[in-house]
């Protein structure tokens, strides 16, 4: 199923930004918020000890992570529909770049919006 859902937002990525989409300026501003909704999102099925803060030092993955790997892969695929519905950016977090990294962009939250920066600024860089 894990494969499936990759394969499927894999086909995303091949989509263009648009001119009027592209991120300004505060773009990690906006990074964080898609962050934090998927949170928001994520903790509304969580039971209240295991939801996550809002900090950029929540881990997600690995040592203090309060996801197992169906949440993990939950918040995954909030943050990339979060980033396409507020900036029209059609990302895959989840890819063989993501897992290839010798520290992973899902250690914590500062982590994947550093991540997911490096993402939009590579796009924009070939749009």
């Amino acid at each position: 199923m894990f494969g499936e859902v990759m394969q499927t937002e894999a086909n995303h990525v091949k989509t263009d930004l648009k001119p009027d989409h592209l991120p300004g300026p505060n773009i990690m501003t906006q990074i964080e918020a898609a962050i934090y909704s998927a949170i928001d999102q994520v903790n509304q099925h969580l039971p209240l000890e295991m939801t996550l803060s809002k900090s950029p030092d929540q881990a997600l993955m690995g040592s203090g992570s309060k996801l197992d790997s169906i949440g993990l892969v939950n918040l995954i695929v909030a943050v990339e529909q979060n980033l396409q519905d507020a900036l029209g950016v059609p990302l895959s977090l989840a890819n063989e770049r993501a897992f290839s990294l010798t520290h992973s962009p899902f250690r914590d939250v500062q982590s994947l919006a550093r991540y997911i920066q490096e993402l939009i600024n590579e796009r924009r860089a070939t749009t």
